[in-house]
């Protein structure tokens, strides 16, 4: 296991990690970076284990790049992922997570974008999503195995965009590809001058990340999937619905402060409040059906919800999130029915 010097030389990617008692999933996700065909990064480990468990699986690759720092305390997931950022020494950083691993060709395919597209502030590839439970792939209409979240037009198309027109066109959703923060860098003195947003929960801190960074000097996205975001029985925000509206008001008012002296502040905040808006939308209905399909009594999101449409741009979404219900449970009516119907034939043949 490695350490940082401030006299060595300084790798041209460090990738930022935070991790808590979850070997399996972090090891995998260290040996796809050690996997990459561009060898010249580091690898710095925020360990929210207070007893240090990612020491051992650190210490099991070998790998001098690899650095471990164990928290005094369990600092909660975007402070813990802040403490590495502090610590990155590269020229660009990656911020990953311990169970998102990437595609071996990921930093090869952005160091070629920062070549044939210099100046930007930010550079990302596309994101599958790896679906591990079939019942969870079901209420996201996945398959199970891996799903594309690439964009709708050719494969490998090269978009540039400006710090101004950006976030309009993440937030309004003509970006159309899942950013996901692992398989993105940006410039170090970028990221670091901005940090993850703490506002009282993780929900929705790497969207208020990437866009802040995407939004700093430009950035180049590539239509091209270099790693892969993997969703499993332990991702977090599966009970934290309490969050939820923490989540929604501390977003907005971070990405407000940031964005509100631009002079387009006026056509960009409804985009925003109506991205906001579908966001909540769309995970509580997920919670909704997540719940109902595992028979999760212990949970407060029926309570949570009356407190969530009373923000403004989720009140005027609400019919969706009851229209998301009907049709759900009528989608869940047909397969019963059908299964019912084959178990008949099944049984009369």
């Amino acid at each position: 296991m490695g350490t940082q010097s401030e006299t060595s030389v300084r790798p041209w990617v460090s990738f930022c990690l935070t991790t808590r008692r979850r070997p399996d999933f972090l090891k995998a996700t260290l040996q796809s970076i050690q996997r990459q065909t561009v060898q010249d990064f580091e690898v710095i480990v925020s360990d929210n284990d207070p007893a240090g468990s990612a020491r051992i699986v650190i210490e099991s690759l070998c790998d001098m790049r690899f650095c471990h720092y164990c928290n005094e305390s369990d600092l909660g997931m975007i402070p813990s992922f802040n403490r590495s950022l502090e610590r990155a020494r590269g020229e660009f950083v990656v911020m990953i997570t311990d169970d998102d691993p990437i595609y071996p060709e990921m930093l090869q395919v952005l160091k070629e974008l920062t070549q044939k597209h210099p100046g930007f502030g930010a550079y990302f590839g596309g994101a599958d999503v790896l679906q591990l439970n079939p019942a969870i792939a079901r209420l996201t209409l996945h398959k199970i195995g891996t799903n594309s979240c690439l964009a709708q037009i050719p494969y490998g198309a090269v978009r540039t965009y400006t710090s101004e027109n950006f976030p309009h066109a993440y937030l309004g959703d003509e970006v159309g590809m899942y950013l996901l923060w692992s398989v993105g860098m940006s410039r170090r003195e970028i990221a670091q001058s901005i940090g993850v947003p703490d506002y009282g929960s993780p929900y929705m801190g790497d969207y208020a990340y990437t866009i802040s960074i995407c939004s700093h000097s430009g950035c180049v996205i590539t239509n091209r999937a270099v790693g892969c975001q993997t969703v499993h029985d332990f991702n977090y925000g599966r009970k934290e619905c309490g969050e939820l509206k923490t989540a929604a008001l501390g977003f907005t008012d971070f990405m407000t402060k940031r964005f509100s002296t631009r002079p387009d502040w006026s056509t960009l905040k409804p985009k925003l409040e109506k991205f906001t808006g579908q966001w909540l939308v769309l995970h509580s209905l997920f919670l909704s059906q997540y719940f109902r399909e595992f028979n999760i009594k212990d949970h407060n999101l029926k309570s949570v919800l009356p407190e969530l449409f009373k923000i403004p741009y989720v009140r005027r979404l609400r019919h969706y999130y009851y229209l998301g219900r009907l049709f759900m449970r009528l989608q869940r009516a047909q397969v019963d029915l059908r299964n019912y119907m084959l178990h008949r034939m099944r049984k009369s043949a």
